[in-house]
C-alpha cells in the first residue's frame, strides 16, 4: 500500500511539475519566437487534434485475475508549448480489456470509457517522454478499484512523432502504466500506442529575425532596430515597425546607450558543436577586423558574443559558445583590431533568434554577434557596418 501511495504521489507531482515547467518555459524566454503558420506539423505551436489507439498486456493478480488485453481508442487534443519542447495531452474516449486469466464470479470482458492526461518533455529530434495518467471508466469492481465506477493508472509515456506529408503528424511509443486505485494488488500494463495528428501543409516560417514585439516597437524613442542591404520601400516599412528579413546582415541600434549590435546570418555562424570556420567565413571576420582597425575611434569596445543552439546541456552549450567568441575575436585580432578593443563573453542557448527546433531555425542561432560601445557616432559607424 505505502508503495502505491508513493507512485500516485510521483505521478501527480510529475504532472504537476511538468505543467509548470511548461508555463515557466514560455514565461521567461527572453526574445518571442517567430510566429508560425497555423497548425503547422514542421514547426508545431498550440493545439492539433489527435486520434490515438493503444493495445497491450496486463500482469495476472492470482485474486483478481487480471491478465489480458487491455485497448482503447481515443481523440486526444495535444498542445505544443510556444519553446516546442513542452506537450501536454488531454483525451476521452473508449477503452476495452478481455481478460485472459477467466474468474468464475466476475465479467471476463470489461467495455467503457477512458479519459487520459498526460505532459511530455520534446526533444530537438521530436523524441517526447513524460508521465501519464489513464482512467478506466467502467469495470471498476471487475478489477477490485476503490470505486466501482472507475479505475486509475499512472505512469510513464515514450513516443516518436514524425511529420508526414507536411500536413499531419505520427507518433508511434509505448507506455507503462501501474494501477493507483486497487487496493492489495499491484496491476501493471505496457502498451504500444499509435496516434494520428492534423494540421495544415505549410512550410516553417522563412524569415532571419524573430518578429519585433508590438512593446518594443512602440519603444522607438529609447531604442531602434534597423536592418542594412534594404531598398527605399524596405526600409520605409522597417522604420514604421515592420519585419523585414534579410539574408545576410542586421544592424540593431541602441542610440540611448550608445550601442550597435551587427549580425551576419551568412557569415558567423558555426556547425553543430563546432567553434571553427566554414569556407570563406574566416576572411569576412578578418575583413570586418581591418575595416574597424581604421574606424577604431567610432566605439570604445566590440564586445564579441557567442551563442549556441538549444541541443545539448547548459554546460556544453556555454563551453562551444566560448569557444566561438574567443575564435571571432582572435580572427578580428588577426584582420588588424588591436585586443585592447575587444572583449568577449557567451550565452550559451540564452537569447535564441529562434524557439523553433527546425534545423534551419536552430542554424541561425549557432552564431556570433558584435555588440559595439560606448558608440561616438551612430551613423558613421552604421555606414560603415552596412559596407561589409
Amino acid at each position: 500500500m505505502v508503495k502505491k501511495t508513493m507512485a500516485a504521489s510521483l505521478t501527480i507531482v510529475s504532472l504537476i511539475a511538468s505543467i509548470a515547467m511548461a508555463q515557466d518555459e514560455s514565461q521567461t524566454s527572453k526574445m518571442a519566437a517567430p510566429k508560425p503558420t497555423h497548425m503547422n506539423v514542421n514547426d508545431p505551436v498550440g493545439w492539433f487534434p489527435f486520434i490515438g489507439l493503444a493495445g497491450g498486456y496486463m500482469s495476472p493478480d492470482d485474486t483478481l485475475k487480471t491478465e489480458g488485453v487491455p485497448g482503447d481508442l481515443k481523440l486526444l487534443g495535444s498542445y505544443f508549448s510556444e519553446g516546442r519542447h513542452s506537450v501536454f495531452d488531454f483525451g476521452l474516449g473508449f477503452m476495452a480489456n478481455s481478460f485472459t486469466q477467466k474468474s468464475d464470479t466476475q465479467d471476463n470482458f470489461i467495455s467503457g470509457g477512458i479519459a487520459e492526461t498526460a505532459w511530455r518533455y520534446n526533444s530537438t529530434s521530436r523524441w517526447q517522454i513524460g508521465p501519464i495518467v489513464d482512467a478506466y471508466i467502467g469495470g471498476g469492481n471487475r478489477m477490485g478499484s476503490t470505486d466501482p465506477t472507475w479505475t486509475s493508472f499512472g505512469g510513464l509515456q515514450l513516443l516518436k512523432e514524425f511529420p508526414v506529408k507536411g500536413s499531419n503528424m505520427f507518433r508511434v511509443g509505448i507506455k507503462a502504466l501501474t494501477d493507483l486505485s486497487i487496493p492489495n494488488a499491484t496491476i501493471n500494463t505496457v502498451s504500444l500506442d499509435l496516434q494520428w495528428g492534423f494540421g495544415s501543409e505549410q512550410k516553417a516560417p522563412e524569415v532571419t529575425e524573430a518578429e519585433m514585439p508590438a512593446s518594443d516597437v512602440a519603444a522607438t524613442t529609447s531604442s531602434d532596430s534597423m536592418r542594412s542591404d534594404l531598398t527605399g520601400q524596405e526600409a520605409a516599412a522597417a522604420a514604421a515597425g515592420a519585419t523585414v528579413a534579410n539574408s545576410r546582415r542586421v544592424i540593431e541600434t541602441d542610440p540611448a546607450n550608445n550601442a550597435i549590435t551587427f549580425r551576419n546570418d551568412a557569415r558567423m555562424q558555426f556547425d553543430t558543436g563546432h567553434a571553427s570556420f566554414q569556407g570563406t567565413n574566416e576572411e569576412f571576420v578578418q575583413k570586418v577586423g581591418a575595416a574597424l582597425k581604421d574606424r577604431s575611434d567610432l566605439f570604445d569596445k566590440v564586445e564579441v558574443i557567442g551563442f549556441a543552439d538549444q541541443t545539448g546541456g547548459r554546460a556544453v552549450n556555454m563551453k562551444v559558445s566560448r569557444d566561438r567568441a574567443k575564435e571571432v575575436a582572435k580572427t578580428l585580432e588577426a584582420g588588424g583590431l588591436p585586443a585592447s578593443k575587444i572583449q568577449t563573453s557567451w550565452k550559451g542557448a540564452e537569447n535564441p533568434l529562434y524557439k523553433s527546433l527546425l534545423p534551419e531555425d536552430m542554424q541561425q542561432n549557432r552564431r556570433v554577434d558584435l555588440k559595439f560601445h560606448g558608440v561616438k557616432d551612430q551613423t558613421a559607424l552604421q555606414d560603415l557596418l552596412n559596407g561589409l
